[in-house]
């Protein structure tokens, strides 16, 4: 059977502990064609046993559908005789869906990792008239509901929640010591919360600093990643004078690898379709809390375990409580999160379900 998979573009942040390539993971018995429109492929061709694509096309030429751009991939696609179709993302999804009719492929199925992305009316009514014979897998419950409310049926959404491969986390985790001087972290800092994220504002990190602005003695926060909140930030830490409570790490490939700098993992997130990095974090054995937002519940299904969003009140009493937690405390809620990806967030889990939905 021959399948492709299609991504607006690989994933340039992580090598391995990646969705993308835990699908192609999923087929070895197969012939698995990796497609990446925009940029380059990670080097994932030397990671997997896949053909990899590679489209070339520009991010103007992906911003809106193009002539140009389909009739190239439909060339590429037809050549293929595909028996299977795997889309992540809208992008991809439309291209896909525009050709249909010309391609023929038994098996079509779009991966959705976000809420809200079906809910403006032109994205209703292309799902209406095009996306009617797909079967939308939804990386959390609460993407599914998401997209049956934007109007799919309930029969064509299946539910395949986000996975890690554990063991590659595990086995290439940084010591405590080498991952707090590589992100910058002061000795003197004792014991410290941490996030991983685009710095965007539906991550939230601003109320992480109203949280410790109001909160003087609230956990320090340490937060891996850049983005166009960037700036922002600085001038809001600068000006509640936070610049030793709360750390702008900057961007580091293979993040989940500095985990081992946290005591304790702190997600703020405004919006979530099922964030890989607190499974990253468990993974790690680093107790994880979040907002109940999308699908951080699914994870984190004790509710002390999560809080509201948008709350930095909120936010500074569980820093605040968390100071005072016992290492006992951290390892039990530890062992705890932990026996809930065993049991729900499997990678074998992730690749079985993937297998039973192409292959029927």
């Amino acid at each position: 059977m021959r399948i492709a998979q299609i991504c607006k573009y690989a994933n340039t942040t992580v090598q391995g502990v990646d969705l993308f390539e835990e699908v192609a993971r999923a087929f070895p018995d197969h012939q698995f064609d990796f497609y990446v429109l925009h940029g380059d492929s990670n080097h994932a061709e030397n990671r997997l046993n896949c053909n990899m694509v590679h489209c070339h096309f520009t991010k103007k030429q992906l911003k809106r559908v193009r002539f140009s751009v389909l009739i190239e991939l439909l060339t590429k696609l037809r050549r293929a005789s595909l028996d299977v179709v795997i889309t992540h993302r809208v992008t991809p999804t439309i291209l896909i869906a525009l050709m249909q009719l010309f391609l023929n492929i038994p098996r079509k199925i779009a991966v959705i990792h976000g809420i809200g992305q079906f809910r403006k009316p032109r994205r209703k009514l292309f799902l209406r008239l095009w996306l009617r014979s797909w079967t939308i897998v939804a990386v959390s419950e609460a993407v599914a509901e998401d997209l049956v409310r934007s109007g799919f049926s309930s029969k064509q959404v299946k539910v395949i929640r986000n996975a890690v491969n554990e063991e590659l986390v595990q086995n290439n985790i940084l010591s405590r010591e080498e991952a707090r001087k590589a992100l910058g972290i002061p000795s003197h800092v004792g014991r410290l919360a941490g996030t991983i994220g685009r710095l965007h504002r539906v991550k939230g990190h601003r109320y992480l600093v109203h949280a410790l602005a109001k909160e003087p003695a609230a956990l320090p926060v340490a937060i891996i990643g850049g983005g166009s909140e960037e700036a922002a930030l600085k001038a809001q830490i600068k000006q509640q004078a936070l610049q030793n409570r709360l750390f702008l790490c900057g961007p580091f490939k293979n993040a989940y690898r500095y985990l081992s700098a946290f005591d304790v993992f702190i997600m703020p997130s405004v919006s979530e379709g099922l964030p890989i990095s607190i499974l990253e974090a468990i993974s790690a054995g680093v107790p994880a809390f979040g907002t109940s937002v999308g699908g951080i519940p699914e994870i984190l299904p004790n509710p002390e375990w999560t809080l509201p969003p948008q709350d930095s009140q909120a936010l500074a009493k569980r820093l605040l409580t968390l100071t005072t937690c016992t290492e006992s405390d951290l390892r039990t809620i530890a062992k705890a999160q932990h026996q809930v990806m065993e049991d729900k967030f499997g990678i074998e889990q992730y690749h079985q379900a993937f297998r039973e939905l192409a292959l029927g």
